[in-house]
């Protein structure tokens, strides 16, 4: 698994930014629950 799925508290703005521009929303709603989805501004 990438090294951007950390845990979402501790990534900054930009990196959630980051995360998000590099994966697919399919691999982040694999990667990080809906709580978390929602941290990082994806549509659950």
């Amino acid at each position: 698994m990438c090294h951007c799925f950390a845990s979402v508290d501790d990534l900054t703005a930009e990196e959630r930014a980051a995360v998000r521009d590099e994966h697919s929303l399919e691999e982040l709603r694999a990667a990080y629950s809906e709580t978390e989805l929602a941290e990082l501004g994806v549509a659950v």
